[in-house]
């Protein structure tokens, strides 16, 4: 998952023109900043579920040896 975030926060949506200008072009930029934020979002989003999981497995960790400490006293 940190990877993924990793991929996704460093991929650049720049756009070049050697020449051009107006409507369509300010369309363009527009997007590839829209695009850009997402993928800034996006990467956020894949960061803290990777923190989440970290945190999940931990929990799950401890709960199975509490469970079985159990098992092992009762024998």
């Amino acid at each position: 998952m940190r990877e993924l975030a990793s991929k996704i926060s460093s991929r650049s949506y720049r756009l070049e023109f050697e020449q051009g200008e107006g409507a369509f072009v300010k369309e363009l930029e527009a997007m590839a900043a829209e695009l850009k934020s997402v993928g800034n979002a996006l990467g956020a989003l894949a960061a803290v579920t990777a923190e989440r999981l970290d945190s999940a497995e931990i929990e799950f960790t401890a709960a199975d040896e509490r469970t079985a400490g159990f098992y092992r006293g009762g024998e």
